[in-house]
């Protein structure tokens, strides 16, 4: 199960998010199992017939509350690893979100640097009073700002989806932190 591949590859490595995330879950899950373990040994089998029967305790009753609270809490955990590898594509780190959000914001930026450099280049060169006029009207120039805009709007709404997507990541892994 993906699960528990998040956890053993987090194992050890407490110090990040998502190792606080696994240790949760490993904590959680020593928990459950001792109390199961606990509530097994309030268990006590009676004959009937040609049957046996199990038979808790009167102490299991007072184990019940604490045993469902730790399996209540170990589910959470896994639903919350669930969720969070869901988000990440099944990578087990938030990096690789961060890194395309980086990739894709600087494409941005490189074109609009790209457009900036051709429109002064292009003042530069043009020669007269209406120097920023024509240069805006300049095919490189007009061809740089298409780019940009092009560019804009297909990685905008990827910029956008990421954007939500490490919110909602990072709003799991502080649950743990």
């Amino acid at each position: 199960m993906m699960q528990e591949r998040f956890c053993q590859f987090w194992a050890g490595k407490p110090d990040t998010p998502e190792g606080h995330l696994a240790e949760a879950h490993r904590r959680a899950q020593s928990a459950f199992e001792l109390m199961q373990t606990e509530l097994v040994r309030c268990l006590r089998i009676e004959k009937r017939g040609d049957k046996l029967i199990p038979i808790f305790s009167e102490d299991a009753a007072m184990m019940a509350g604490p045993h469902w609270d730790a399996e209540k809490r170990l589910l959470a955990i896994k639903a919350d690893i669930k969720t969070f590898l869901g988000i990440s594509g099944g990578e087990f780190s938030l990096n690789i979100l961060l890194d395309k959000i980086s990739r894709a914001r600087r494409q941005v930026n490189e074109a609009e640097h790209t457009a900036r450099v051709e429109l002064e280049r292009s003042i530069r060169n043009s020669k007269g009073d209406s120097g920023l006029a024509s240069a805006q009207e300049s095919p490189s120039v007009q061809k740089a700002f298409d780019r940009r805009d092009r560019l804009q709007a297909e990685i905008s709404p990827i910029i956008k989806e990421l954007e939500g997507k490490i919110s909602k990541a990072k709003a799991i892994l502080n649950k743990y932190e």
